[in-house]
Parts: C-alpha cells; sequence; structure tokens
C-alpha cells in the first residue's frame, strides 16, 4: 500500500510556474519517504482527484475552506498505512510549486507561488513540525539588492533560482539562486543562498554554482 500511494501521489512531483493548466492536488516525499506532503490548491474541487485522507473531519475542513491547504502524512509501519500528522492553511494564494519535506518531518518548505510573478508572490515558506509558518520570503527577500527586472521571467513566474534541497546534517535549505545569463542555457550561473530551517534566518555565501 505504500508504494500505491507514494506512485499515485508523487508521479506529479515535478511543476512548472508558468504553466497555464488548472492547479490540482499534488505531494511531495521525503528522501526516505516517510512523510509525504499534500497541497489542496484553494478552490479545488474535482471529485476524480479526492484528497488522500478520507478523515470525514479533514474532508470538511476541505469543503468549507476555499484556501490554500498542506496535509502533512506519517508512515505507520506497524499498520502500513499514511496518516494526518497535520493539515494547515498555507501562505499561498492559490497554491506553491513544489515542496520540500525533511526526513524526520520537522520541516515543510514550499517553493514558489502558482502564477505568482511579481516581488510580492511567495518564494519559499518554511513551515515547523506542527504545520505553523516560521518564515515566508518574496523574490526581493531572497534577491537582496538585485533589480527584479534582471532576473528572467517568463508571462507568470520569476526564475529566481532552480534546484532547491534540504541540508539534513545542518538543518538548512539550499538554493540555487540565479545569478547570471539565461535560466534555459548551460552557460546560466548560479550562487548558493542558505536559510536556517529552525527560524528562517538568511546564511548568504558568494559561492557560485556552476
Amino acid at each position: 500500500m505504500r508504494l500505491l500511494l507514494l506512485s499515485l501521489f508523487l508521479s506529479g512531483n515535478l511543476l512548472f510556474a508558468d504553466s497555464f493548466s488548472p492547479p490540482s492536488v499534488h505531494a511531495f516525499g521525503s528522501t526516505n519517504r516517510s512523510f509525504v506532503f499534500v497541497v489542496t490548491p484553494a478552490g479545488f474541487q474535482d471529485p476524480k482527484y479526492p484528497h488522500p485522507d478520507t478523515d470525514p473531519a479533514i474532508q470538511k475542513f476541505l469543503a468549507k475552506n476555499k484556501i490554500c491547504v498542506g496535509t502533512l502524512l506519517q508512515y505507520a509501519e506497524e499498520a502500513d498505512i499514511y496518516f494526518a500528522r497535520w493539515i494547515r492553511p498555507l501562505v499561498n494564494s492559490i497554491s506553491p510549486v513544489s515542496a520540500l519535506v525533511s526526513d524526520d518531518g520537522a520541516y515543510v518548505v514550499t517553493c514558489g507561488d502558482l502564477y505568482g510573478s511579481t516581488e510580492t508572490s511567495i518564494a519559499i515558506a518554511i513551515y515547523n513540525s506542527d504545520g505553523f509558518l516560521i518564515k515566508s520570503f518574496t523574490p526581493k527577500d531572497l534577491l537582496g539588492d538585485r533589480n527584479l527586472d534582471d532576473i528572467p521571467q517568463t508571462s507568470c513566474s520569476i526564475l529566481w533560482g532552480k534546484m532547491n534541497r534540504i541540508d539534513s546534517k545542518e538543518k538548512r535549505l539550499v538554493l540555487d539562486m540565479w545569478d547570471s545569463g539565461d535560466p534555459f542555457s548551460k552557460d546560466c550561473k548560479y550562487r548558493l543562498l542558505k536559510i536556517d530551517l529552525k527560524d528562517g534566518s538568511i546564511v548568504r555565501t558568494k559561492e557560485k554554482m556552476p
């Protein structure tokens, strides 16, 4: 059952912010597969893709609240099922584009803002083990004094970075931030930016990525 759930909900793990397809439920797993984070976009009502948790209270919450909702599922090995560890509203107006989950379930990081293409869009949001927001960042917060007009953009997103990952040892979020060049070219340059997950403080570095 564990593998079946993962295959059903992790198949849509890669999203692109400049897609105009209607938002849908997506799931993102921790690297050890002990946790799955399910994102239900604001106003999502599609019976063909129900929320994976059948708890009546959760279903009632989702039906009542037309907001973006995140649910962290944890695997229970004894029962061979995933259960809802927490369910909370997310800060995104519609939906984040992707998400990361620490292997211990202590942190969930959402990345991007679906259809968000302004300096006030949500770029990164960090949630704690109970689903409460630690801190959120706009593209401007992450880019510092860089002019947003210099950052490559599509019709509905700011291409401020590429691969994001969690450093489990340091308890930090590691971001590859755009530095120069065309994001769709192999010549594009990136620089590292690290964020402490416990308090959301930024650790800036001049190190560049190839």
